[in-house]
């Protein structure tokens, strides 16, 4: 399935304040972020910074999710787009990702930028 879709699939978390519950047999799922814990947002523009979480075994089978933007979220075995502001970004490599969340990371930066921002 995932082969049908080229620059891959991005799993946003749901709106800021919203009802979306994540349902219990969907264990991969981050929750919903807080304002707090998830996103921080920038007063000045009124964006809210977000985190990219990509791993995988392989290059078809590669994923994206969006998850909470703090330290935390980060690992040493995947790597992490960081939306900073609707035209910046940052990629953080864990010491043992693998060639493929490179390449995915790389992607997944710019089609965040020309798609859904």
């Amino acid at each position: 399935f995932l082969e049908l879709f080229e620059t891959g699939i991005v799993i946003l978390a749901p709106p800021r304040g919203s009802d979306v519950e994540v349902a219990d047999d969907d264990q991969h799922a981050p929750p919903p972020p807080t304002v707090s814990e998830g996103k921080q947002r920038d007063s000045s523009i009124g964006f809210f910074k977000r985190m990219f979480h990509i791993r995988g075994a392989n290059e078809k089978l590669t994923r994206t999710h969006e998850v909470p933007c703090k330290c935390s979220s980060l690992n040493s075995t995947d790597a992490f787009v960081i939306q900073v502001s609707p035209s910046r970004f940052y990629i953080w490599y864990g010491a043992l990702c693998s060639v493929n969340e490179r390449k995915r990371a790389a992607r997944t930066a710019v089609h965040i930028c020309t798609n859904l921002t």
